[in-house]
Order: C-alpha cells, then structure tokens, then sequence
C-alpha cells in the first residue's frame, strides 16, 4: 500500500506552549474530520470539526489545567498528532 503523505498534508500548532489559546492549522486539508484534545491520560477534554473550508481552527485553553495535552486530527484515513503544553 503506497503512503498517502504529499507535501503540504502537516499539521502546525502554534503557540506551543500555550497559555490561553491554540492555533490548529491542517495544510491542504481534502475532507471532514475531527480535532481532538484529550490529556495524557487519554480523557478527552474537546472535540471540534474540521471540514474543508475550516482548515485552521483556535481554541480556548483557558479552561484547562497547566499541563502537556495531545492534539489528533483525523481527516478521513489520515491522522496527525502532536503534543501541546499549556502553562501559565
């Protein structure tokens, strides 16, 4: 099976750390998904859609407890991960 991954398929989250807000930018986004953030220990804290018009997506953190986070985007078969930290 050939690998799907082109240029420009990433996934950007700025600012890392963060204090009250994140910035999700899923390049070259070709269909729906799901953006989740769920704490280390696996407990889903937000969940938000990302369609094709929406490929850039902020949240607020300032709900969150200071700690590390793990952001997954999932746009069809394709899943992207990446680690956030949120401090104050």
């Amino acid at each position: 099976v050939e690998d799907e991954f082109l240029a420009g398929e990433t996934m950007s989250v700025y600012p890392n750390p963060a204090s009250d807000h994140v910035s999700v930018y899923v390049g070259e986004n070709r269909g729906f998904g799901t953006l989740v953030v769920a704490d280390l220990l696996g407990n889903q804290v937000l969940q938000l859609p990302v369609t094709e018009s929406n490929n850039h997506l902020t949240f607020s953190t300032k709900e969150l407890p200071s700690g590390v986070y793990v952001i997954q985007a999932r746009l069809g078969s394709r899943l992207y991960t990446e680690r956030i930290m949120i401090a104050r």
